[in-house]
């Protein structure tokens, strides 16, 4: 188990260095890893370009410079949100990610991989309620509310579903047909409403939403699009994060809902996140969990609970 010692004192190397020296560190430590590790981080940074590109043979390693700059430039963040985080468990999370993305050592998030709860819904952080109103933000095709609803039973008073991407808004809608209480919108979620356009990627989980392109979807901000008290908030929507929360102020001020927040879609996630629900509300407590990508940290969230 990490002791907070062991946290100062990787953090004290990582300010010990210029964003530079961290850098070449990451690409030295990249560099002496097997040959089947690198094709596997490279062909990853491939198929998910949400960190930057990385081609070490045309000498680019953008992905690799966007930790370093967070590293060295959000330094104090960081110490922040370790400081915030309520138990060892998170520590150790936070701890280990910082780590592999210098070492890429994937030993200790493997250790720290939860098994016995499903992404987003912890029990032992979000106890069962009676009459929760849970907005699934990223439903994708309904693995994440029959997860919800296998965790904590059908006694929900309603559920939201948004998702942007067609053919996964129709398997939603096969898959969650017959269930009562659930209402299904195909629609991207918000600072504010209005219109954007898909961006496909090149794995159907990876749809998010952009500036310019060929499909477009509606946009709409949870405080406008739901008149109810909302309980309940999961988001996973591939770096748009910041912006749905944005546009889920009201809420978050006047109901308090239980928060679980994708935070590993771009590199500042995951201290911009909670700083950001912090400025809503201050007052939330928080958690780490982590639910796998060891070699590529992906797939931990922020769980916030008033």
């Amino acid at each position: 188990m990490l002791n907070s010692s062991e946290f100062i004192s990787l953090m004290k190397m990582v300010n010990s260095l210029s964003k530079e020296e961290l850098n070449n560190l990451i690409v030295n430590n990249f560099n002496n890893l097997s040959s089947a590790d690198r094709d596997r981080i490279i062909g990853y940074y491939e198929t998910y370009p949400f960190w930057g590109k990385l081609d070490p043979n045309n000498g680019t390693s953008e992905a690799f410079r966007g930790r370093a700059d967070v590293l060295h430039n959000h330094y104090e963040d960081l110490l922040w949100l370790y400081n915030r985080l309520i138990d060892d468990k998170s520590k150790n999370v936070l701890y280990a990610i910082i780590h592999n993305w210098i070492t890429f050592d994937s030993d200790k998030l493997a250790s720290l991989t939860e098994r016995e709860n499903p992404e987003y819904y912890h029990k032992d952080i979000f106890p069962a309620r009676n009459d929760e109103v849970f907005v699934d933000v990223g439903a994708f095709t309904g693995d994440s509310v029959a997860n919800f609803i296998v965790t904590y039973g059908v006694t929900f008073k309603r559920i939201y579903c948004y998702e942007i991407a067609p053919d996964s808004f129709k398997i939603l809608e096969q898959n969650l047909a017959g269930i009562p209480n659930i209402e299904l919108k195909q629609k991207a979620v918000g600072a504010s409403a209005g219109t954007m356009y898909i961006d496909f990627g090149k794995q159907v989980s990876s749809e998010r939403v952009t500036d310019c392109g060929e499909t477009t979807i509606e946009v709409v901000c949870i405080d406008e699009d739901i008149t109810e008290p909302v309980s309940f908030i999961k988001m996973d929507i591939e770096g748009a994060e910041k912006d749905a929360l944005q546009g889920s102020r009201n809420q978050i001020k006047n109901n308090k809902p239980h928060l679980a927040i994708s935070t590993y879609h771009g590199y500042d996630d995951i201290h911009k996140i909670p700083r950001l629900i912090d400025t809503i509300l201050p007052g939330y407590k928080f958690y780490m969990r982590y639910h796998g990508g060891n070699l590529v940290p992906t797939e931990f969230s922020l769980l916030a609970v008033f």
